[in-house]
């Protein structure tokens, strides 16, 4: 469990007070102009996480990361399987980063689908429009990776992260239809 917690504390880098401050006044500014636009408190909450979650994650994956010196390692597809496939020394930290992009862009699925206004049978619509935003982040975070020479650019991380990003949209939907309808009924679209 210790080897956990330390390739835990290693892949996640250390953010500053700058950072944490930026991303802070970031969702402060995305809510306020959220529902002032909207005057709907629940769904500008929700944009103003989700938003935040988002910038959150390209701080974490591209910026607040160590340059390496203008060297960028480029993993082809589906190399950490192999490398967990091969019984390495390695291998038990390839598969414990490979959950941990998973469960990295979870929240951002999840938060989609609580923010996502939509009715029982365009469900399943968001779920996708969800997944397609999770892809599309993690492929920035991991282009701004390479370019920057911060990380490296790895196929798996996309498809890990966007299969975070779907579960998450999954479980979001099924919250969102318990949940969200008791807190605040009359606030979703029912079609």
């Amino acid at each position: 469990m210790k080897r956990f917690f330390h390739l835990f504390h290693a892949y996640f880098p250390q953010i500053s007070l700058g950072w944490w401050l930026a991303i802070l006044a970031f969702c402060a500014a995305v809510f306020l102009i959220s529902w002032l636009r909207t005057r709907r408190l629940g769904r500008s909450a929700a944009f103003a996480a989700l938003a935040g979650y988002a910038f959150f994650l390209l701080v974490m994956l591209a910026f607040a990361r160590r340059t390496r010196g203008g060297q960028t390692t480029v993993y082809p597809p589906f190399y950490s399987y192999r490398k967990i496939l091969e019984h390495s020394r390695g291998s038990f930290e390839w598969a414990c980063l490979d959950i941990f992009n998973c469960l990295l862009f979870f929240p951002l699925g999840f938060l989609y689908m609580i923010w996502n206004d939509t009715g029982r049978n365009a469900i399943r619509h968001a779920v996708l429009r969800a997944t397609a935003v999770g892809f599309a982040l993690s492929l920035l975070a991991e282009t701004l990776q390479l370019l920057l020479h911060r990380g490296a650019f790895e196929f798996d991380d996309i498809l890990h992260n966007t299969i975070g990003t779907f579960l998450g949209a999954l479980i979001g939907g099924v919250f969102s239809k318990i949940s969200l309808r008791a807190l605040f009924p009359g606030s979703r679209k029912e079609t």
